[in-house]
């Protein structure tokens, strides 16, 4: 079974590339000891308030992940001894 572990925190750097000014990055790895085959990462926001008839409610929004140009990473090798790790961009 893959074992992928995200970091904690999603960082928000300034960017030129997009209306909002903004674009957020987050790593994750592959903690298991097998390389893993054709990952696909969906990131689902559930924000509240969005409509303002319905200020109490959830609304959720799929955004894709814009760094890597596709949607499927072929592999994710374990994690080396270097700590290297994909990271993937949010770009609003």
């Amino acid at each position: 079974m893959p074992k992928i572990e995200f970091s904690d925190q999603i960082s928000k750097l300034k960017c030129n590339e997009n209306n909002s000014g903004f674009k957020y990055r987050f790593k994750f790895e592959n903690a298991g000891k097998r390389d893993i085959i054709d990952v696909q990462i969906l990131i689902r926001l559930r924000i509240e308030g969005l409509r303002k008839e319905n200020p109490r409610n959830w609304e959720v929004v799929y955004t894709p992940t814009s760094t890597l140009h596709y949607e499927n990473i072929a592999i994710i090798r374990p994690v080396s001894s270097a700590r290297l790790r994909p990271i993937l961009e949010i770009k609003t």
